[in-house]
């Protein structure tokens, strides 16, 4: 996380926030792709909190994902809890498109 000048490498230093966040979801077989659903549909709303039941997940996945912390859950509507976790989520979908379609 710190280049070899002492600086902090801030995508580095995202990546690595955005992978400890799923720490809790190892268990929830299609948690990553849950949560990267979600993230694509609140970049295309411009920050706005999306339906759960929008990202096709189960009543049992939408508490899981509700207990994990890295949400705010309200009135069945969801947003991360930093806003950058939104848009690295959303950007490993970006990624995995261009990886399987070079």
């Amino acid at each position: 996380l710190v280049t070899d000048t002492g600086e902090v490498d801030l995508a580095q230093l995202v990546d690595h926030v955005g992978r400890s966040a799923l720490g809790g979801l190892v268990d929830m077989p299609n948690g990553p792709e849950l949560l990267t659903r979600l993230a694509v549909q609140i970049v295309d709303s411009g920050g706005a909190s999306v339906e759960l039941r929008a990202i096709r997940a189960s009543p049992f996945d939408e508490f899981r994902l509700a207990r994990s912390r890295l949400l705010a859950v309200s009135d069945g509507k969801a947003r991360f809890q930093l806003a950058v976790l939104s848009e690295w989520f959303a950007g490993t979908a970006i990624a995995d498109l261009s990886a399987s379609h070079p």
